[in-house]
Order: C-alpha cells, then structure tokens, then sequence
C-alpha cells in the first residue's frame, strides 16, 4: 500500500541526518512538499504510479526544512514536486521561500517543476519570487506539441496554451524558460519532431531534447501497449534490481527507437536533426543567422538547420568548414578550426544557395554571428560599428512573437531598413575560457551565451554558482 501518512516519513534534514554534509559548503537541496501527480502519461511512472493520488507533507515540516537549508546558507533549493502551484497552499510555500532569503539571505535560487494545467497560482508565485529578488527560472514540460503524439502517450488532457500562457509570464519577468521535448514518442514522426524543435524557436526558448526511455513501471511497458504500437527498444528493458556496486556493470538504457509511427531509419533521421538543432539553435552558432534567412527567403530556421548541413556533407570540398562543424562542434565543443572560415562560407552559402544578397544587411548578421561565436584565443569585450541596428531589429521580432502572433517575417521591417548602430558582446562568465569543450550531449546546463543585447536570460545557477 502506497504511504498515507508522509509525516510519518523522517526529514534527512530535520533527523541531523544530512548535518555530517555541511561542512562541504553544499550549494543545493532537493525539499519534496507532496507527492503523486494527476496525469497518467504512458512514458512516465509518476502518476501511474499513484494512481493519480496526491498526497502532502505538512506545511509545518516543508517550513522547516526550507528553514534548516536558509540557515545554512543553502544557495539552490529545488522541489521535487511534479506540478509545483496545483495547490493554493504553493503561494504560501513561495512566500516562505521569501521570507526566508529576507531573514537569512538564502536560498538565492528556486527551481521546481511547474504545474501543468493551471497557472492561477503560478502567476502570484512567480511575480512575488521575482519581486524579492530570488532567481528562478521556467521549465514547461512540453514533451511534444503534436496532437496525436500527446494522444498515445495519453497526455491530451494537459493544454498546450496553458503553456504559452506560463511562457508568457517568465518572458515578462525576463527570466530564463526552457522546454522539455521528447525524441521518439509513440505516435509521433520526423514531421511532428521537426515541428516541435520550430515550435521551440517561434516561442524563443531554449530546448532540452531527451531520448524517450522505457522505464519499467510506465504504462509504456505494459505489454499489451508495447504490442498496440509496436515498440522496439534499443536494449533489453530489465527489470528493477538493487543499483550495481559499479556504475559499469548497469545494464543499459533501453530508449525506444522504433514504433507504429517511426521506423528505426526515421529514428535515426531525428536523432540526426536534434545534433543539428542544438548546434545551431541551443548553443547558438546559427541562430541570429537564422532568423534573417527567415525573413528574407521564408525558409523556417530547422528547415534551414537541416539543410544547410545536408548540402555541406554532400559537397564537402566547397564547404569544408560548414561540414567540419557539423561533424565535430556538437561533440568536441569547439570552433571548426577558425570561426572566421565558418562564417565566411555561411556568408557564400547564402548566397550561391539560397540567393540573398551581399548587402549590408547580409553583412550585418554574420558580423553579429561571428561576434557571438565563443573561441579561447578571442578577447573580451569588444563593440562593433553595424550598418544596421541589429539589436533593435532582434527585439521587434521577439515583441511581435509575444504577442503570439506567427506572421514576424511580414511585420518586422527588414533588417536593411535599420539605422546604423553599434553592438557590445562581453563575457562576464567567462565562456570563452570555461564554457567551450562540452558537447551537446554532457550536459544541459552548457551554453555559449555571450552577453549582448540579443543574449537570452542566463539559468540561475550560471548566475549565483
């Protein structure tokens, strides 16, 4: 039988268990303040789980457990619940958090994952954490946008508009969004996967892409489910046996890469395009340069992704540094010997493929693009004199999106219309020097986000850490 009574639970914190710890000085602490979750997502075991019952600690001893970790300095506190503002008793709870950072001065950073259906709560609990100067940041868990991908995997009850409607709020705050996505959920195709990565970059927030996982006790792994949509996993699923005393002798993840909707080639295809989108989109190589090929061709920036990197692997001799960039940058993490060649053959490749004009337009983005690119040879900061005001222009197309409207490319004037300017990039975090080496797949909380007046809102801990 599932635990009624969670009080009935001892505190790691409150026991003295976690005391022999402090004298490491550690920077965060993970408070759980229910448990459950109402949603009975197929590729999840939360909520299956617990029968959609979800059940709370009390408030007294959530409160002193965020008191135990404010008195001693714990900088990040994160909630391990599933949907954080579900209750009106979360304001309260955020309320304590801030009386705590006024009291003690800490905790400084706040994650949790947020609620999924309703945003009555979110918004005082957002407004009022930014207000009292607490960093916190979003994570809206998309998984995908697809109607029938969220149809199988028994998600359509969970409104997308709900979450523009939080985007919405975090944008306003300019505080730090991001969104989970999935690869390879039943039901969905290499078009609804392109289409999620688009969504991501129409909404102008960072996306976090995971592999689906079979995990044992998901409704997923029901066989009569595995059978209905044909399921293929890339290993054996084992079943749940004591952790090995040696992180190599785990059995390996079985990640589904084949179903009724995608075969194992088409699997591959969106692992290739997901490579491809974090380079250009999530670190950044590409993405200034992709909202002007928008604009002046209409061709969508994952459509320009995929194609880009496809016609520099099929003719590799006229576009070397583009095809090395692609091959190695998303695994090694560094420039494709010189960030100099990329950008001119960028410059070429716009031209010779996809006709735009060597205007001062042109020259414009790819001096903004070069100037963003992080390399440990560069130095910082630097201010460069534009034809064109690209900051300003970067900004109406991220006004007109807030508005939700999906026509930007006809309302924002072009890019040529902008008066001159100058542009500054420093690195106040030094990622030229600690922030290259890491590929796309060590680590979600990697970035090559210079500061610039186009940059996006930093992660908390990049900020406090």
């Amino acid at each position: 039988a599932r635990i009624a009574d969670l009080d009935a639970l001892p505190s790691p914190f409150l026991t003295g268990v976690f005391d022999a710890y402090l004298p490491a000085a550690p920077g965060s602490a993970i408070i759980e303040t229910n448990r459950g979750c109402p949603y009975g997502c197929t590729f999840c075991d939360w909520g299956s789980a617990t029968l959609s019952r979800i059940r709370k600690f009390s408030l007294e001893r959530v409160f002193a457990e965020l008191e135990w970790c404010a008195q001693r300095q714990i900088t990040r506190v994160m909630l391990a619940d599933a949907n954080f503002g579900i209750f009106e008793r979360d304001v309260e709870i955020a309320r304590k958090v801030i009386a705590l950072n006024r009291r003690y001065g800490y905790p400084k950073l706040f994650v949790t994952n947020y609620a999924k259906n309703n945003t009555k709560n979110l918004r005082p609990i957002v407004q009022e954490l930014i207000d009292a100067g607490i960093l916190t940041e979003g994570l809206l868990s998309l998984q995908s946008m697809d109607a029938e991908t969220l149809r199988t995997v028994n998600r359509s009850n969970i409104k997308v508009q709900r979450y523009d409607e939080l985007a919405r709020e975090f944008r306003r705050a300019h505080l730090p969004l991001f969104i989970d996505l999935m690869l390879g959920l039943p039901g969905s195709t290499t078009a609804s996967f392109r289409a999620d990565l688009q969504g991501a970059v129409d909404r102008e927030v960072t996306a976090k892409v995971f592999q689906t996982e079979l995990l044992v006790n998901s409704p997923m792994n029901d066989p009569a489910y595995r059978a209905a949509h044909r399921i293929e996993t890339s290993a054996p699923l084992h079943a749940l046996v004591p952790p090995p005393a040696d992180d190599a002798a785990a059995p390996p993840r079985a990640f589904v890469v084949a179903s009724a909707s995608f075969t194992r080639a088409e699997y591959g295809e969106m692992l290739g395009l997901r490579r491809v989108f974090l380079l250009c989109e999530h670190f950044g190589v590409l993405r200034q340069v992709s909202r002007f090929v928008r604009q002046r061709t209409g061709l969508a920036e994952i459509d320009f992704y995929a194609t880009l990197c496809a016609d520099a692997n099929a003719a590799r001799e006229r576009w070397p540094a583009i095809a090395v960039a692609f091959a190695l940058t998303p695994d090694l993490g560094v420039p494709p010997v010189s960030w100099r060649f990329f950008i001119d053959e960028i410059g070429a490749y716009l031209g010779e493929r996809l006709g735009v004009a060597a205007d001062g337009a042109l020259r414009t983005v790819l001096a903004v693009q070069h100037a963003l690119l992080p390399a440990r040879q560069r130095t910082l900061p630097l201010t460069l004199a534009l034809e064109h005001d690209f900051a300003a222009w970067h900004a109406a197309i991220v006004a007109v999106k807030d508005e939700g409207a999906a026509d930007w490319t006809a309302r924002v004037p072009d890019l040529a219309t902008f008066a001159p300017a100058r542009f500054a990039v420093a690195d106040p975090r030094q990622v030229c020097t600690h922030g290259v080496g890491y590929g796309i797949n060590e680590t979600f909380h990697a970035d090559w986000e210079l500061e610039s007046a186009v940059s996006r809102a930093l992660p908390g801990e990049h900020v406090v850490m």
